[in-house]
C-alpha cells in the first residue's frame, strides 16, 4: 500500500477548489492510513444508519452489522427502545452474535460463555468462583453506543456522545426522507431481506455512484438499449427540465427526476400503479403526489442511501473492498401483486446480476485499478461548477448530470477529516481560490 502524499496533520489539503475545478487527490481512496483516519473521524464521530424499525418490529428482535468496521448489534428491549450494542464480548473481543438478525432476551458469548442482555448488561460469567473475590463484572458490560436516534423508521447511532443532535445532522434532507416514506400509503415503508454484494474497491466509489446523473447513458447504455428492446423507453437517456442534483451542509445529496428510459414504479401492472395514483392524490394533493413519486436518490452522509424502493448501506471493509447491502422496501396499504412487481422491477434492475448494477460494479473496480497509477494524483469534480444555484441555506442545486453530490460530500469528507466545521472547510476553500 503507498504512503500518504500529504501531511496528517493538512487533511482538508485533498480536497482542492478554485473559481473553475475541484478535485480530490487520489490517495483518499487507496491510502491505509487515510482509511484508518476515516473510520476514526468520519464514522466513529458522525450519525451512521444502523437499520429500520422494521427490522425491529419485537422485543427481543436484533440485526447485526457494523458502524465503519466496528461489528454491533442493534436491538429492541422489553421497554419498546433500540439499543445499539459493539459486538465484543468484554471478556477476550469473541464476537457474541453470529446471526445476521434473529430474536433473543441475551447472548452468550461461544468462546468462554459470559452472557449478556439483550441491553448489554452482563449477568453470566462461566466459573465465577475461580476469578478474585473484588472482581467487577457490573464494570464489564457490553459497550454501547451513547447516541440513538430514529427518523421515520430509520435508525441512526454515534460512538461520539458529544454528536450534534440526529435532527440537525439530517436537518435540510428531513423533507426529502418524507417524500420518500411517503411513498407508502399506510404508515412507513417496512424493509424486505437484503441482496448483499462486494467489490474490490473504496467505499467512496459506490457514495458518489448512487448520485451521479453523468455515468448513466455511457455505463448503462447496454441497459437502456435492453429497456427499449422490451418497448421502455427509446434506447437512450433523456434528461427533462427539472431533472436535478442537490448538495446539502452536511455531505448529503440528491438526484431527482432521473432518466426516463430508466425503470420505474410504473413499468407494468398499469391499473395497480393507477389505483396507487389515486390514493396517493386523495391523501398529498397533486402536487406532493408527483413529488412523491419522482425518481429520487437521497445520499445520507456517509453510508446510506434512500431510493425509490431499496436502501442501500455502504459498508467500508478496507481501502479497496467494500460490502454493499440492499434492502428492498415494501409498501403499505397496497396490493401484495403491486409490492410483488416493484420487487421483480428492482431486483432486475439494481441486483448483481441486474441491467445496471453489474456495469456499476465493473466500474468501481476499474476505478481502483487505475489509482495503481502513480502519476494519477488528482481526480476531477468540476461538471457545473459555478452554474449551481446556491441558497441561502447552504443547498446547492445544479442539473442533473452536474458533480453537485459529489463536491457536497468531499466537503463534509474534509471537514470531518480535519476536525473542523463544514463552514471552516469551505472557508478555506474560497480563501485558496481567491489566492
Amino acid at each position: 500500500m503507498r504512503s500518504r502524499d500529504f501531511s496528517i496533520t493538512d487533511r482538508a489539503s485533498f480536497v482542492e477548489q478554485t473559481p473553475t475545478s475541484f478535485r480530490v487527490h487520489s490517495s483518499v481512496y487507496y491510502d491505509a492510513d487515510v482509511f484508518r483516519d476515516e473510520m476514526r473521524l468520519i464514522f466513529d464521530r458522525s450519525w451512521v444508519y444502523v437499520g429500520h424499525e422494521s427490522q425491529l418490529a419485537e422485543a427481543g428482535d436484533y440485526i447485526t452489522g457494523r458502524i465503519g468496521t466496528q461489528p454491533t448489534i442493534v436491538t429492541r428491549n422489553e421497554s419498546n427502545d433500540v439499543t445499539v450494542l459493539l459486538n465484543v464480548c468484554r471478556h477476550r473481543a469473541n464476537a457474541i452474535c453470529r446471526e445476521d438478525r434473529g430474536n433473543s432476551s441475551n447472548f452468550r458469548c461461544p468462546y468462554h460463555g459470559w452472557t449478556y442482555t439483550n441491553t448489554g448488561h452482563l449477568i453470566g460469567v462461566s466459573d465465577r468462583a475461580r476469578y478474585p473475590q473484588d472482581f467487577d463484572s457490573g464494570m464489564l458490560d457490553l459497550i454501547q453506543a451513547p447516541m440513538v436516534g430514529t427518523y421515520r423508521g430509520l435508525i441512526f447511532a454515534s460512538l461520539n456522545e458529544e454528536v450534534s443532535p440526529l435532527d440537525d445532522h439530517l436537518s435540510l434532507i428531513r423533507p426529502h426522507i418524507d417524500l420518500w416514506a411517503d411513498r407508502s400509503i399506510e404508515g412507513d415503508p417496512t424493509v424486505l431481506l437484503p441482496h448483499k454484494y462486494s467489490y474490490p474497491g473504496n467505499w467512496k466509489f459506490q457514495a458518489e455512484n448512487g448520485v451521479d446523473g453523468y455515468h448513466p447513458g455511457v455505463t448503462h447504455e447496454s441497459a437502456f438499449s435492453s429497456y427499449a428492446a422490451h418497448g421502455m423507453g427509446t434506447g437512450r437517456p433523456v434528461v427533462k427540465h427539472g431533472h436535478i442534483s442537490r448538495g446539502f451542509p452536511g455531505g448529503h445529496s440528491t438526484i431527482e427526476g432521473g432518466y426516463d428510459d430508466a425503470r420505474g414504479i410504473g413499468t407494468s401492472m398499469k391499473d395497480h400503479y393507477q389505483h396507487y395514483m389515486t390514493e396517493l392524490t386523495e391523501r398529498h394533493g397533486d402536487e406532493r403526489a408527483e413529488q412523491i413519486t419522482t425518481n429520487r436518490h437521497l445520499f445520507i452522509f456517509p453510508n446510506v442511501f434512500i431510493m425509490d424502493d431499496l436502501i442501500r448501506v455502504v459498508q467500508p471493509i478496507a481501502p479497496d473492498e467494500t460490502d454493499v447491502y440492499s434492502y428492498p422496501i415494501r409498501l403499505g396499504g397496497v396490493s401484495d401483486e403491486f409490492n410483488a412487481r416493484r420487487l421483480y422491477e428492482t431486483t432486475r434492475s439494481l441486483s448483481t446480476t441486474g441491467l445496471l448494477n453489474p456495469a456499476d460494479l465493473e466500474m468501481f473496480a476499474a476505478n481502483q485499478t487505475g489509482l495503481s497509477a502513480r502519476k494519477m494524483e488528482w481526480l476531477q469534480l468540476h461538471r457545473g461548477l459555478g452554474q449551481e444555484e446556491v441558497w441561502e441555506t447552504g443547498e446547492r442545486v445544479g442539473v442533473l448530470a452536474d458533480e453537485t453530490a459529489q463536491r457536497a460530500l468531499f466537503i463534509q469528507w474534509a471537514a470531518c477529516m480535519a476536525g473542523n466545521e463544514v463552514k471552516e472547510v469551505e472557508s478555506t476553500l474560497a480563501s485558496r481560490s481567491a489566492t
